[in-house]
């Protein structure tokens, strides 16, 4: 899925999060890969959602006004405390080069409904 890293959702993302450094003038802020990853996680199973928890790593910055290709692989599915959990890693790129990585884990009441854990 391709991301397009524009001006405008930058200043979204610094007013949502309280996080205004002057390095988000050119850079977008990388915590973003977060959210990234809940929408490639969504494309397989839609919410709702209750987020878990994350990991984030960041290789390289990345300018504002850039387009970020992600990719996802599902790395865990099972039942815990009869809740399904779902987790996915993802590699977010530019050009050739590897940006960002995050593993995105949630529950997902309604995979448990479908059976599909």
């Amino acid at each position: 899925m391709e991301f397009r890293l524009t001006e405008k959702l930058q200043h979204r993302y610094i007013d949502g999060t309280h996080n205004d450094v002057p390095e988000h003038e050119r850079f977008f802020d990388p915590s973003v890969a977060g959210n990234f990853a809940i929408y490639l996680l969504g494309e397989r199973y839609p919410g709702p959602i209750i987020h878990s928890h994350q990991e984030l790593k960041y290789f390289a910055p990345v300018p504002v006004g850039e387009t970020i290709v992600g990719t996802g692989v599902l790395s865990l599915k099972e039942m815990r405390r009869d809740k399904a959990y779902v987790a996915i890693d993802c590699d977010f790129t530019l050009g050739d080069d590897r940006v960002w990585w995050a593993r995105m884990t949630c529950i997902w009441p309604e995979v448990h409904l479908r059976g599909e854990v």
